[in-house]
Formats: C-alpha cells, sequence, structure tokens
C-alpha cells in the first residue's frame, strides 16, 4: 500500500522523500513537515495496540487521530557509506540494512523480516540502489576487515608500566589497577583485532603527552585541578572528546563510574560500554561516613549506568545489584584476572608460625579494625604474625594504636608501595590471606591469593563467595562479625590442609581457569563485538 509518500511494510510505516526546505513545525506528531535535513527518514510505530490507526503520518487531511505512540524519526545523512539505523523499540520490524547513494537523490533498501509470515518485504525497485552500491551488512569479519578501533576513558596506572617514559615513572604510584593492565598485556600478546587508544586523565601529570606500548597508543591529558567534579565532569568531556575526534573510534570502553569516565562516555556519542569497578551506591549504603566525593560518585552511578549500551561487572552479586537498582539495556559478567605470574607462584610457607598476609587499603571498609583487634586477641594462644601490605592511615591507625598497645602494633609489619613481584613474593610465604572486608564488589587481592594457592579467609559479601570455596580453599566468615573472625581463624590454623598453607588442587586448578586473563580477553572482545553489533557507529 502507497499514498503521499508512505509505504505501509508489515507493521511498519516508511517515508520516501525529502523533506520540506522550510518546514514551520518541528514536531512530526503535530504536522506533516519534517525537521529539515538532507537524505531520507525512517519513520515508524507499533499500530498493535488499540487507537493506532493504518493512515501515513502527517496525513494531509488532518482527519486521522495521531498514534499515541511517538514515532522515531532517524534522519539518515547521504551520501554516505552503508548504516544501520539505530535501535528503537517503536519499530516493530528492526531494519536490518540501509544504503544511501548518489549526489541528488537517496536510495532505500529494507529489509523487514516478519517471523510469522517467514517472507522478507523489500522497496519497490525503482527505490533500490544501483547493484554496484548494495555491500554486506555492517558486521564485523575479522579476516577483511580492519581492526575495531577502541578507546579507553580510564584511571590508568602509567606510572606502573615500565615502557612509560620516565617522567611518568616518577610520579607518585596510585592504585595499580592490575585488571587494566592484565587485558592489555593480553592483548599485545594475543591481538584478537584490536587498534587500542588509551586516554588517562589527571592533574598530576607533568604535561600532556602520547607514548606507545607496542600497538597500543597512550594518551595522557594534563588537567588543571578543581575544574573535573565540580563541573560534574564536563571538563573532562570537553578534554576527552577533543581526543577522541583524532582518534575516531568505533566504541568508547568507559572504565568505572568513581571518576566520571561513565558518564562522559554517555555524553559523547559515540557506541560505549561501561566497566563497574566498584559500586558507589552500596558503598554508601555500608559505610556510615562516607565522603562527599564518594555520595557523587554513587550518585554518578545512577546517572550513567542506566544509559549504557552494556554494562559489564565482575561478580554474580554485582551482576543482580546493577541489574535490579539501574537497569541498564544488558549486563555481562566478565571476571578481572589477576596478574598471571600469581598462578605461577611456587609456595613455601614458614613451617613454625603461621603468617597472616593483608592485602588492603588502611580503611573502616576494608575491615581493618576488625582484623587488628582479631589477630591481638589470638595472640597468647597462636603464634601469629601479621604483614599488612599498606601504609597505616590516620585517624584509623592512631585510634587502633591507643587501643591495642604500642607493643603490638610494632610487631605488624607495613610493606608500602609495592611491585606484583613482591606481592607474588609475600603470598609465597604467607600461611592464610585475610580479607575482613565490609564492602567490596571483587577484591583483586583475593583473587591474587587464590590464584596463587594461598588459603583466604574472608567476608561473605560481594563477589568473594565466586572465589572461596568453603573448606577447599578458604573460609567465609559474616561481614563486620569481630567473633565470626577470631573463630574462623582459629579453625583454618587447625584445618589439615590451611594450617600448612595448602589447598585442594582441585578447586586451585579450577579457580586458575576462571581467573586466567585469557578468559578475561576473550569475553572483553565479546562485549565490544556485542555493542557494535546493537547499537550504531556513526562519529559525532
Amino acid at each position: 500500500m502507497r499514498m503521499a509518500g508512505i509505504d505501509f511494510l508489515g507493521d511498519c510505516v516508511v517515508y520516501i522523500g525529502r523533506p520540506r526546505a522550510q518546514p514551520k513545525h518541528r514536531d512530526p506528531r503535530r504536522s506533516n513537515r519534517y525537521p529539515m535535513n538532507p537524505g531520507l527518514y525512517l519513520c515508524g510505530f507499533d499500530r498493535s495496540r488499540q487507537g493506532h490507526t493504518r493512515r501515513p503520518i502527517g496525513d494531509p487531511a488532518g482527519q486521522q487521530p495521531m498514534p499515541p505512540v511517538h514515532p522515531r524519526i532517524v534522519p539518515l545523512e547521504g551520501p554516505g557509506p552503508a548504516q544501520r539505523p539505530p535501535a528503537s523499540k517503536r519499530l516493530t520490524q528492526q531494519p536490518d540494512r540501509v544504503f544511501l547513494a548518489g549526489q541528488r537523490h537517496a536510495h532505500l533498501l529494507l529489509h523487514l523480516h516478519a517471523p510469522q509470515q517467514g517472507r522478507a518485504w523489500n522497496l519497490p525497485p525503482r527505490l533500490q540502489p544501483p547493484r554496484e552500491d548494495v555491500g554486506p551488512c555492517p558486521c564485523r569479519n575479522p579476516m577483511t576487515t580492519p581492526p575495531i578501533k577502541v578507546a579507553w576513558i580510564t584511571y590508568f596506572p602509567v606510572e606502573w608500566l615500565p615502557e612509560a617514559p620516565e617522567e611518568l615513572r616518577n610520579l607518585p604510584r596510585h592504585h595499580p589497577a592490575s585488571w587494566q593492565r592484565v587485558l592489555l598485556r593480553s592483548w599485545l600478546e594475543n591481538n584478537p583485532g584490536l587498534e587500542l587508544h588509551i586516554v588517562a586523565l589527571r592533574k598530576q601529570f607533568p604535561r600532556s603527552l602520547q607514548f606507545r606500548v607496542g600497538p597500543a597508543r597512550f594518551y595522557c591529558v594534563r588537567t588543571t585541578g578543581g575544574l573535573r567534579a565540580p563541573t560534574l565532569f564536563w571538563y573532562d568531556t570537553w578534554k576527552v572528546r577533543q581526543v577522541l575526534r583524532a582518534i575516531r573510534p568505533d566504541l568508547v570502553h568507559a572504565w568505572g563510574t568513581e571518576n566520571g569516565a561513565a558518564l562522559v562516555a554517555a555524553r559523547l556519542g559515540w557506541p560505549f560500554l561501561v566497566t563497574v569497578q566498584g559500586l558507589m551506591s552500596w558503598y554508601c549504603r555500608v559505610v556510615p561516613e562516607a565522603t562527599p566525593y564518594n555520595r557523587l560518585a554513587a550518585w554518578l552511578e545512577r546517572c550513567s549506568l542506566p544509559r549504557a549500551p552494556l554494562v559489564t561487572t565482575e561478580s554474580r552479586f554485582a551482576v543482580d545489584f546493577i541489574r535490579g537498582r539501574f537497569r541498564p539495556r544488558a549486563v555481562m559478567q566478565i571476571e578481572h584476572a589477576p596478574d598471571p605470574l600469581f598462578h605461577r607462584v611456587q609456595r613455601a610457607p614458614a613451617p613454625d608460625r603461621i603468617r597472616l598476609v593483608a592485602n588492603a587499603r588502611f580503611h573502616y571498609a576494608k575491615g581493618t579494625d576488625l582484623l587488628l583487634r582479631a589477630v591481638h586477641r589470638l595472640q597468647p594462644e597462636l603464634p601469629l604474625e601479621l604483614v599488612h601490605i599498606g601504609p597505616p592511615l590516620n585517624p584509623l591507625a592512631d585510634q587502633l594504636r591507643s587501643e591495642l598497645g604500642a607493643g603490638f602494633w610494632d610487631r605488624i609489619q607495613f610493606r608500602r608501595d609495592l611491585t606484583p613481584q613482591e606481592v607474588a613474593a609475600e603470598l609465597a610465604r604467607a600461611t592464610l590471606l585475610v580479607c575482613p572486608t565490609r564492602v567490596d564488589v571483587s577484591p583483586n587481592s583475593v583473587k591474587e591469593a587464590v590464584a596463587a594457592g594461598v588459603p583466604v579467609v574472608a567476608s561473605r559479601v560481594g563477589g568473594i563467595p565466586d572465589y572461596v570455596v568453603p573448606d577447599r580453599n578458604g573460609l567465609l566468615l559474616e561481614p563486620g562479625n569481630l567473633d565470626e573472625l577470631v573463630r574462623a581463624l582459629r579453625q583454618a590454623c587447625h584445618h589439615p590442609l590451611f594450617r600448612h598453607g595448602k589447598v585442594e588442587a582441585g578447586t586451585l586448578a579450577q579457580m586458575r581457569e576462571y581467573l586466567s586473563p585469557e578468559t578475561m580477553a576473550r569475553r572483553f572482545f565479546e562485549a565490544y563485538q556485542h555493542v557494535l553489533q546493537t547499537v550504531p557507529r556513526h562519529a559525532p
């Protein structure tokens, strides 16, 4: 059926032709004049509900009521390469291919699939493009297409990279974010077809500069202090957009919501996905004295995660939390793998004492107060030795020093700014790793210990139950409970395997496979392909 430039195909309405040059109204619900923009317009709505009409949108007679669902108007700039129109739930049948050609006229080839009838609808032959203009469906073929150009927006720890310029290696070391470096190394060794561009913003950078690590290019952008969070990261958006316009990526990968990366990616206009590194909404619920910045980060989650085409996170707990609270379009569980060197640790725990290792920030949220009080209570009955990887931080450090006594405090061994090799050396000599955290999505220290074969005593919180199997490679306890922590440590020190620093061999092999860098790299590449196949690609 065709009337007044409208084709009815199945349950879709397709408007073919050019818009008027000088529209008086820009709202397609109120007038037949479409917004001025050269090219074709694809317009459709679902007429399956009551009140919808089969008359064309913008009927000149104006006698029929307009459909209650706002039609999706998609400007298709022409001439240009093959494009896929943005996905819309208001189009009952999703277009599969759109081709534009010609300087004066645009041609539209629309394949509409009717699942019930099992047939395809085509426009009349006179409206189809010439045969030589018809290209393949815009899906990737790694054998014939160029690599996917991916831009990371991240707080990447460049100071930890040995290949970084000396002026960056001399910066104060921040959180190592080892999972990002592991993913980078995995793709450098076995590239599945990616061109990686890593954009990092920091005020600590001495200047803005670029450098390469293999085929990956780093863009270190120096920012002005006091302009990021106060501007709700619009300053970051401006800075990142300048870089991405030169890169012209196919896809943007935002690492975390804490530093505005997810919100910036949602504003830029490129297809994007978000990787959750910490659930600040959950953190602010559990920690009574969350800082104003943490509360801002929780607000950023509410603004950015529902807009993401895909959210990746580490644990089953985080997947359920994100789906229930933020309802993004898709959520994918991808475990962040520890450094491969932890899979090769040669265990040699001390036979004459029980060496406890804690690898976490010295903070209430990490349960540091519970750990020190439990060790202080057990010290008279067990030969315990405590190593804390990370410096003591005030005011909690002063409070615990005065409470537990200077003698006990002096026996704690604090390690600062350890490299992954040095952390692996500490785990090689450890009897147990202790992680009594109150709130944590998936602590990397637990994964490193699990991969190294160190028994773990940890809280039953977040993703930790995904890695610690009771009585096989560790013990679990309720978070925030000092008495339970004391009982769990006493039980582990008398366990037939754990007291010797050993775990069940089958569980160790299973966890090393589950937390392998190869698995993480494959899953992230699948996430990129998912976004590229479901979100239209266009340059803002």
